[in-house]
């Protein structure tokens, strides 16, 4: 009883602070990354309220169009949020309540799973999520990270047997083994093993990378209708042939010789190719949403498996056609220190990162977009190089007084870099060490390092990636606070990591 009483307090309190705070920018413009974190929700979360879809939602958000540092986002009022919030009290009430747990709470879960495990795995998460109302996605997490810290808890054994059969069931069946054959060699029942295959597939599905741009037109879109047809079918054909070939210069090594033969993409087909893969995306990963980890539909593991493999080859087109790009952008930075294959590594990543973050509506070239990706890397990455040709360039076209703008210009970025790195070191203190540890990891912080997975952390700390997205998580809500309090804004100091 006492702990509903707390919980309660707790929600309301939680919303009291987002009326309270939409309160103080009463006049302003909210962008889509203030609200998100202002009302706990995802940015796909907003762009479904925009346009009026959502169990909760009756009326749609207003919002309206507008530039913000040369790159076109939705704007908010104020006024229009808290409208909304009147007529749709529940988009923040209900989801909160059933994503909130308290220390008090996740004991209780846990020493329920405790009393449950006579139960599958499954059927255990399904039953305490049924009884508690949460969703199964926290109760999930929840026993998971419990598992794992109390690996020889009734609940951690089961977790850990059980585990270990769906991977050893997994991995043979990735190996062509068959239903009957994997039952007969580890002597478990067919239906033991069919499951086992749809929870290791499951888990597969859940590693995907399904983060999408919200277009508002995929939710208008009917399946298997002509239109949908027209965005998930093949590329058009070129407007002019003459563009996708350039002739093959004399004398260059293979990989860069290979290049070439991969043809460029016209305006046209590279629209096609952006609103396809995310269109993808977002079916699939509506789908994945959809999926009852209890009691997963091996139709849906497959369409979700199909929709993903179908963005993949779309995505590598669209890296492999800009290759060239990424290649004559590293030449340009090329100096006798420096490998230029090296180079070409470094933009090569860039790239891939600048295809998942371009957003096709906004009418720009991706080459515009790449360019500007690929020459910040650089620019982190080796502002030295930076320095030196500022400095030191000459020529007739430019004169003293374009040269010293240059160096001008290039101390003023120097100082901007030091101040932010400077920041960053300041607000890392407010961490425990494993949480600076993943936050250096995950946003690449440390100089020559690159962004990292949650997968690839988790296997360097030995912990599974979901452990490490809760870390991150709870970590990036601390470096939030304490930039709150005056130490500048978290999307300005940190890039997002892939």
């Amino acid at each position: 009883m006492n702990e509903n009483i707390d919980e309660t307090k707790a929600l309301e309190s939680s919303v009291a602070d987002t009326a309270t705070e939409l309160q103080n920018m009463d006049g302003r413009q909210i962008t889509g990354i203030d609200l998100s974190r202002i009302l706990g929700v995802s940015k796909n979360t907003l762009a479904r309220w925009r346009t009026g879809e959502g169990a909760c939602v009756r009326a749609p958000l207003e919002s309206s169009g507008t530039t913000i540092d040369g790159r076109k986002q939705y704007v908010y009022s104020a006024e229009n949020v808290r409208d909304f919030l009147k007529l749709n009290p529940e988009v923040l009430i209900a989801p909160r309540a059933r994503h909130y747990i308290t220390k008090g709470a996740e004991i209780q879960i846990c020493q329920r799973a405790n009393e449950l495990v006579r139960y599958p795995l499954a059927e255990i998460t399904k039953k305490i999520a049924d009884e508690t109302g949460r969703t199964l996605g926290k109760i999930q997490i929840a026993l998971r990270a419990y598992a794992e810290n109390n690996p020889e808890s009734d609940y951690g054994q089961l977790f850990r047997r059980t585990d270990q059969t769906i991977q050893t069931i997994g991995h043979a069946w990735q190996s062509d083994m068959s239903i009957e054959q994997i039952s007969d060699q580890y002597g478990f029942t067919e239906p033991i093993v069919r499951r086992a295959v749809l929870q290791y597939r499951l888990g597969g599905i859940y590693d995907f990378d399904l983060e999408f741009i919200p277009n508002e037109v995929f939710s208008k879109i009917e399946p298997d209708s002509d239109e949908e047809a027209g965005i998930t079918g093949p590329l058009p054909e070129a407007e002019d042939k003459g563009l996708e070939k350039i002739k093959l210069p004399g004398g260059l090594p293979p990989y860069l010789a290979a290049l070439y033969e991969v043809a460029l993409l016209t305006p046209g087909q590279e629209k096609h190719a952006f609103r396809k893969m995310n269109y993808l995306k977002y079916k699939a990963s509506k789908v994945r949403e959809g999926i009852d980890p209890a009691r997963p539909e091996e139709s849906d593991i497959d369409q979700v498996e199909a929709w993903f493999l179908e963005q993949e080859a779309v995505r590598n087109l669209i890296i492999s056609s800009n290759l060239r790009l990424a290649v004559s952008l590293a030449k340009c930075h090329a100096t006798p220190d420096k490998d230029i294959f090296e180079l070409i590594s470094d933009a090569n990543l860039s790239l891939i990162k600048a295809v998942r973050k371009f957003d096709f509506a906004r009418g720009n070239k991706f080459s515009t977009y790449a360019t500007w990706a690929i020459t910040k890397n650089f620019a982190r990455t080796i502002p030295e190089e930076y320095t030196h040709k500022s400095r030191f360039t000459t020529n007739y076209d430019g004169g003293l007084e374009r040269a010293t703008a240059q160096c001008e210009d290039e101390d003023a970025r120097l100082e901007r870099d030091k101040m932010r790195k400077d920041k960053v070191t300041k607000i890392l203190q407010t961490l425990d060490e494993r949480e600076r540890t993943i936050i250096n990891y995950r946003y690449g912080l440390e100089p020559g390092h690159e962004p990292m997975g949650l997968r690839e952390i988790g296997a360097k700390m030995v912990v599974t990636k979901e452990r490490i997205r809760q870390i991150e998580a709870r970590a990036v809500k601390k470096l939030r606070a304490a930039m709150n309090g005056g130490e500048g804004d978290f999307e300005e100091l940190m890039d997002e990591p892939d």
